[in-house]
């Protein structure tokens, strides 16, 4: 019987886990700030986010897409805040 799937396999949920692994270290790091220094990180990602991102200006599209994915990881981030890290990331909104 040939075990041609199995290599295939293991490297997809290798990088699966890995992607998975890395998400959760960053959003961890950023719960993990104090207080005051969260709230300042998000202030600004926010308005950098609204004042550059929104939409994307050409040539900024990976800058972009990473503040508003770090955005996104911050429990302050509420829905309008979700809203328009999707929209800033070229994502559908609904």
């Amino acid at each position: 019987m040939s075990r041609w799937w199995l290599a295939p396999t293991l490297l997809l949920l290798g990088l699966t886990g890995f992607w998975l692994w890395q998400n959760n270290v960053r959003r961890e790091a950023v719960r993990a700030l104090p207080a005051q220094q969260r709230t300042e990180l998000y202030r600004r990602t926010f308005e950098d986010v609204q004042s550059v991102c929104s939409p994307p200006r050409s040539g900024l599209e990976g800058y972009c897409r990473s503040q508003a994915t770090l955005l996104l990881e911050f429990p302050e981030c509420d829905a309008g805040c979700a809203e328009l890290a999707h929209r800033s990331r070229g994502e559908p909104t609904r």
